[in-house]
């Protein structure tokens, strides 16, 4: 049998390299334009620094019984102070391990079940995280003051259940980047 089977794959095999590969054709060509700028911000998450944290509060699982029922939700501050004046400035929040392509949200990387970090604008509005568009959800145009251009922009976080959840910790993080028009 085990004869059978080796000589089957080098049939497989050779058959494989004698068959005719299909044409590849084109169908068409995307091009792709962007920009790099002097624009700079010195940015602070809550006023701490560029690597904050958001502590969102110790919740009873309870209170996320079913998929899509949010709670907790955490207001939090990206504070922006040396920038070029007058330009809009938003924050993109990048597709990474920890980022559910699916609902956009982040992936709970603690014991807690059935649990993920939900972004929102300042507004309330959720942000799907990686995709684009995104980025100009919660822009801030820089203003001046004396002697030091600054804004801020304002966002949330909130837990968000994709069924009913157990309880435990939740951690996760997102990365992001500063975008300027």
């Amino acid at each position: 049998m085990k004869h059978k089977i080796q000589i089957g794959a080098v049939t497989v095999f050779a058959l494989s390299i004698f068959s005719a590969n299909p044409a590849n054709a084109a169908d068409g060509t995307i091009s792709f334009t962007g920009s790099l700028t002097d624009a700079t911000c010195v940015v602070n998450v809550n006023n701490t620094s560029a690597n904050g944290s958001v502590a969102l509060p110790a919740i009873s699982k309870l209170s996320l019984p079913s998929s899509g029922v949010v709670a907790g939700a955490t207001i939090f501050t990206l504070n922006l102070s040396g920038c070029t004046t007058g330009k809009t400035v938003n924050a993109y929040f990048e597709a990474g391990p920890t980022v559910d392509t699916v609902t956009g949200n982040l992936i709970n990387g603690g014991t807690a079940g059935n649990v993920q970090v939900q972004l929102l604008t300042g507004a309330g509005v959720p942000i799907a995280v990686g995709t684009s568009g995104q980025a100009t959800t919660a822009g801030v145009t820089t203003t001046s003051s004396p002697s030091v251009t600054s804004g801020t922009l304002r966002y949330m976080a909130q837990y968000y259940a994709t069924g009913a959840t157990t309880s435990g910790s939740v951690t996760t993080s997102v990365t992001y980047s500063l975008t300027y028009q």
